[in-house]
């Protein structure tokens, strides 16, 4: 399932979200089961499955790692556990001591000192978005050459991914893995900020 092809939009990392989940709110409205009561099963289930799509393609597209596994597929950009290059040994370092420093925090009850980690890692994370937004922009097709949106994820699918080069892949991917490991950081922070507060 193409999430870009089911709102009709050019592929693209950088999204209005604030504008896609309004139309999400619009198809989720069209689409809810009240409006159908009566109708025939075929054309309830249609909308039924059409609903559970629009849901799942939100999902991804709202979430920024999901986003860019969705989009490396638009690209044709190969990626899998066994192919994809190895996080930098540093930033590997850096993660042991930033967790060694919030489970320190945690065993200390210093809720500042989980906020002041929990922030620092919210940077990088900025950091990285912005990077991949640069590299995707700088891979996929300019919007003005597509007819349509969904035209647009056809072309992405096939003429652009002959020009990923496997350099322009691994960087790529790279800073797909440091969001990863920075989603993990965030998540472990706001769950004992949660058992702090």
């Amino acid at each position: 399932m193409n999430p870009f092809q089911v709102f009709d939009i050019a592929p693209s990392f950088d999204l209005n979200l604030s504008e896609l989940e309004g139309r999400h709110r619009e198809l989720s409205k069209v689409l809810h089961p009240d409006r159908y009561v009566g109708a025939p099963s075929g054309e309830r289930r249609q909308a039924l499955g059409k609903a559970i799509e629009v849901n799942e393609a939100w999902r991804k597209l709202k979430d920024p790692i999901q986003r860019a596994e969705a989009l490396c597929a638009v690209l044709g950009i190969e990626r899998s556990e066994s192919t994809e290059p190895k996080a930098d040994p540093m930033l590997l370092m850096e993660m042991m001591e930033q967790r060694e420093a919030l489970g320190d925090a945690r065993r200390s009850k210093n809720l500042d000192e989980v906020e002041k980690l929990a922030s620092a890692i919210t940077v990088r994370q900025r950091e990285v978005l912005t990077e991949l937004t640069r590299q995707f922009a700088a891979l996929s097709p300019q919007k003005s050459d597509a007819s349509s949106a969904s035209g647009a994820a056809g072309a992405a699918g096939g003429e652009v991914q002959s020009k990923v080069s496997e350099t322009d892949r691994e960087q790529l991917l790279r800073e797909l893995g440091k969001l990863r490991y920075f989603r993990r950081f965030l998540d472990e922070a706001n769950a004992i900020l949660d058992e702090l507060e």
